[in-house]
């Protein structure tokens, strides 16, 4: 015998197709399975037992595998394996909706699509489409680099504030005011000070920051998803006593954060392929703990609360970032005729 169940999307069909896709539902058929514990034709699924009421040789209170019964005991209560209440440690119950939390919040966000996959660990994540992002850092590019651009730096080059050819000819008060406002130009594009945190400069980072929120997002939904698969391989090793999945594929959001300063602008303009460069470095192996079914199922809300932790950290890092910029242009405000 054996414990089978169907896939479900009842609420979870809002979620991300990286979710839908991928290992959402059948995590979700696995878990309706656990909590219901009803045979399905093959055999009774996991759940636990308590023996309290009678007492035989060779049987404790505990989780049993699918298939198995208590002998010929007729005497005990059994709970769904979710009910982690019904151990009497301090364990608290579990709900199919709380491991869905996670992705639901990563859902939404409209950064670009990956290809469905049919295993339950994604081996590479590429991304296809690149959603708004690539939008967004289409339009800042061509605000960066658009039609006035190369007039205004021609311009800087004719009018150096420094000094140059023509203020060797123009003088009197009306040279004086144009130097004044030759020199806000070159303050305000900083074409010649790669330092500087203006026009160019700061439209720049805004788009690696843009390109940096769509890296996480996608590093945090491929985490999420990788971990649904490592919860499902993992319940169903320790169901059939074999061994369970050690590691999974994990992407590394504190360096995807990094995307600001590790990537050029030239290369954030260019979204789905830069995006694919930064999420691409997710050959790092996350170890996971065997144990009980309940454990497995714990650990995976541990570990998918620590994604979103890091995640958050990682937007926040790059909303303070963003904010840098807009402060710094306080001092140079847009140049005025």
């Amino acid at each position: 015998m054996k414990w089978t169940y169907d896939d479900h999307y009842d609420g979870i069909s809002h979620l991300d197709a990286v979710f839908l896709e991928g290992n959402a539902p059948r995590l979700s058929g696995m878990l309706r399975s656990l909590a219901e514990f009803k045979y399905t034709g093959d055999a009774w699924p996991p759940k636990y037992i308590d023996m309290g009421k009678v007492e035989i040789a060779g049987m404790n209170d505990g989780e049993l595998r699918s298939g198995v019964t208590p002998g010929d005991a007729t005497f005990y209560d059994e709970y769904s394996i979710l009910q982690g209440s019904a151990r009497g440690d301090g364990k608290p119950d579990l709900s199919i909706e709380q491991f869905f939390y996670h992705a639901d919040i990563l859902s939404g966000q409209d950064v670009g699509d990956v290809p469905e996959h049919a295993n339950l660990i994604r081996e590479s994540l590429k991304v296809v489409s690149g959603g708004w992002i690539e939008r967004a850092l289409d339009r800042v590019e061509a605000a960066r680099m658009g039609q006035s651009h190369p007039l205004w730096v021609q311009l800087v080059e004719n009018f150096t504030k420094d000094g140059g050819y023509l203020w060797q000819y123009w003088k009197g008060e009306a040279a004086t005011a144009a130097m004044e406002n030759f020199a806000e130009l070159h303050l305000w594009y900083g074409d010649r000070d790669p330092g500087g945190p203006y026009r160019g400069q700061g439209l720049g980072i805004l788009a690696q920051c843009l390109l940096g929120f769509a890296a996480v997002i996608h590093g945090a939904r491929l985490d999420i998803d990788n971990l649904m698969g490592a919860c499902v391989r993992n319940v169903h090793a320790w169901d059939d006593e074999t061994e369970s999945l050690s590691s999974i594929g994990w992407s590394l959001l504190s360096g995807i954060t990094g995307v600001i300063t590790g990537v050029g602008l030239e290369k954030a303009i260019e979204a789905i392929s830069a995006i694919n460069e930064i999420a691409e470095d997710i050959k790092h192996q996350k170890s996971l703990q065997a144990g009980g079914c309940y454990d497995i199922l714990e650990q995976y809300l541990r570990e998918a609360d620590d994604v979103l932790d890091k995640a958050v950290a990682g937007v926040e890092a790059l909303t303070e970032k963003m904010r840098h910029i807009r402060d710094e242009f306080e001092n140079a405000a847009v140049p005025k005729w």
